[in-house]
């Protein structure tokens, strides 16, 4: 077999390899960033509800505090 047509069958194994392992990286990262948004989003409504806890004593204290 001549060197040539063996370089390019490992150019092209090589390259098909690459694809491979990259396609696979970018499921890895695609699926890290949804469950990222998704805690992200759990955590933007755990903060909203303490910043209406937080306004409700505000009221709170502002009605029973004597003047």
């Amino acid at each position: 077999m001549s060197p040539w047509i063996t370089l390019f069958i490992g150019l092209v194994i090589g390259w098909i390899v690459g694809v491979l392992i990259a396609r696979q990286n970018y499921e890895t990262c695609r699926k890290q960033i949804e469950r990222m948004k998704q805690e992200l989003m759990a955590q933007d409504v755990q903060l909203e509800t303490a910043r209406q806890e937080i306004a409700d004593l505000e009221t709170k204290i502002k009605e029973t505090s004597p003047r």
